[in-house]
C-alpha cells in the first residue's frame, strides 16, 4: 500500500492528467473544496470514508487509488480470457527449453571450430619452424 503522501501525490497526478480542478473533483466527490484541497495538499489525513468518493470522482477504483494499480481478483474477465494458465506457462517453458538447446548446439559447433582452428594454427607454426630450420 502506498504511503499517505504517495496517495496524495497520486490523487494530484490523476486530477491533473484529467485536467480537472480541485473544485471539480470536490464537487464530484461531494465534499467541500477546502476539504479536498487539504486532502491533496494539506495536513489533513485522508479518511477512509472519503477514499471511495474521491476514487469515483477521479474515475478509478479505491484499490487503484490506494495501491497505484488494479489488483486482479478471482472471476475477473482478464483471468477468464487468459485460458488455461498452466498450459500457456508450459508452452512458453517448452519454447525456452528448445531455444536453449539450439544455443547449446551452436555453442558446441563454435567450440569445435575453435578447436580445429587451434590445431590448424599449431600445424602452421610447426611447418613454419621446420621451413626455417631447413633454410639454415
Amino acid at each position: 500500500m502506498k504511503t499517505e503522501s504517495e496517495i496524495k501525490a497520486y490523487i494530484r497526478q490523476l486530477r491533473t492528467e484529467q485536467h480537472l480542478s480541485q473544485m471539480e473533483v470536490a464537487l464530484r466527490a461531494e465534499i467541500s473544496r477546502n476539504a479536498f484541497i487539504d486532502f491533496e495538499d494539506g495536513p489533513t489525513r485522508i479518511v477512509s470514508q472519503h477514499v471511495p468518493r474521491i476514487a469515483v470522482a477521479l474515475g478509478v477504483s479505491a484499490d487503484r487509488l490506494l495501491l497505484g494499480y488494479e489488483p486482479i481478483k478471482p472471476g475477473d474477465k482478464a483471468l477468464l480470457d487468459s485460458g488455461n494458465y498452466a498450459d500457456q506457462l508450459k508452452a512458453v517453458s517448452d519454447e525456452y527449453e528448445a531455444r536453449i538447446k539450439e544455443l547449446q548446439n551452436e555453442l558446441e559447433k563454435i567450440k569445435m571450430e575453435l578447436e580445429a582452428k587451434k590445431e590448424c594454427n599449431a600445424l602452421q607454426a610447426r611447418l613454419i619452424k621446420e621451413l626455417e630450420e631447413k633454410k639454415q
